[in-house]
C-alpha cells in the first residue's frame, strides 16, 4: 500500500471508531457513548488513558468497527462491479485527455458517452475559396443532381449562353 492508501484507511478507521464510540451508531452496543478522550492523564496518545468500559466492551467496539468496514467494503465492491463499463470508459478517456470537468463527468455517467464539444480554437476550413475582392455567395441547398456550372457562375464578356 502507498502512503495515500494507508492514510485513507487510517482516516476511515477513525471515522468508524467515532461512529461506534462517540455517536452510538452500533447495533450491538446501542446509543451509548464510550468516548474517553477527556480522561487522559498524561500528554500522549494512548499512554496513560483510562477506560470507562471493560475489555469485553473494547472487543465489541472493535467487532463493530470491523463490521462497519466489512459492510462498506461489500457495498463499494458491488457499486464498482455494477458500473465497471463506465469506469473502464472513464479510465480510457483519462489516459488520453488526463482531465475531465464536472459537467462532462456527469454527462458521461448519465448517458454512457462523452459529450461532443466543437473545437472553437480552430476555424473550420473554407468550403469555397474565393478572392478577397469577391462578394461572398450564400450557400445553396443541395439538390439531388449535382448542379452544373452556368454562365451566371462564370460570366464571360459578350456571352449569351443559357442552359
Amino acid at each position: 500500500m502507498s502512503t495515500g492508501a494507508s492514510g485513507d484507511i487510517q482516516q476511515a478507521t477513525n471515522i468508524a471508531r467515532d461512529m461506534v464510540m462517540k455517536y452510538g451508531m452500533s447495533e450491538k452496543l446501542g446509543p451509548i457513548s464510550f468516548d474517553d478522550s477527556s480522561h487522559s492523564i498524561f500528554i500522549g496518545r494512548d499512554f496513560g488513558t483510562t477506560k470507562s468500559y471493560s475489555e469485553e466492551t473494547a472487543a465489541t467496539i472493535d467487532e463493530e468497527v470491523k463490521h462497519i468496514f466489512d459492510q462498506a467494503y461489500a457495498k463499494c465492491e458491488a457499486l464498482l462491479r455494477e458500473h465497471a463499463d463506465l469506469l473502464t470508459g472513464l479510465a480510457e478517456y483519462l489516459l488520453i485527455h488526463e482531465t475531465i470537468d464536472g459537467d462532462d463527468f456527469r454527462y458521461y455517467c448519465e448517458h454512457g458517452v462523452m459529450p461532443v464539444h466543437p473545437d472553437d480554437t480552430i476555424e473550420p476550413p473554407a468550403k469555397v475559396i474565393r478572392r478577397m475582392d469577391e462578394a461572398p455567395v450564400a450557400p445553396q441547398p443541395d439538390t439531388e443532381a449535382p448542379a452544373q456550372p452556368t454562365d451566371v457562375d462564370t460570366p464571360e464578356a459578350g456571352s449569351d449562353k443559357t442552359e
